[in-house]
């Protein structure tokens, strides 16, 4: 069983989709990070951006596009912060210089913004 079946089991178990969001975000990137690293990268294009209050945390929002093998795909890059102003600079570093994506080989509508 490949390593997203088990992630898909796991989730599935712990109450289907919703349990990633239960998850803290700190401990998804740091999940994502490790599994996306031997993927490919492409450079990324964001499309828009904007920073949203939610339960009140500000949110950034930007979803992105890119090509592998000659086909487009898109994503959402999704991050929460504590501080509206710590938010506003991701998304001005988003915007000014887009990191590379990196998505899961032969399954390309997987991918995942590259942070630093």
């Amino acid at each position: 069983m490949g390593l997203f079946n088990i992630v898909d089991l796991v989730l599935l178990l712990l109450g289907g989709s919703g349990a990633a969001s239960r998850l803290t975000d700190a401990a998804c990137r740091w999940f994502w990070k490790s599994v996306s690293e031997s993927w490919p990268t492409s450079p990324a294009t964001i499309l828009s951006g904007r920073v949203r209050e939610s339960e009140g945390l500000h949110v950034v929002s930007a979803p992105y596009s890119f090509y592998a093998a000659g086909d487009r795909y898109g994503g959402r890059y999704e991050r929460k912060f504590h501080s509206e102003a710590r938010a506003q600079e991701a998304l001005q570093r988003l915007l000014g210089s887009p990191p590379a994506v990196r998505y899961r080989p032969g399954h390309p509508d997987r991918s995942i913004l590259s942070e630093n």
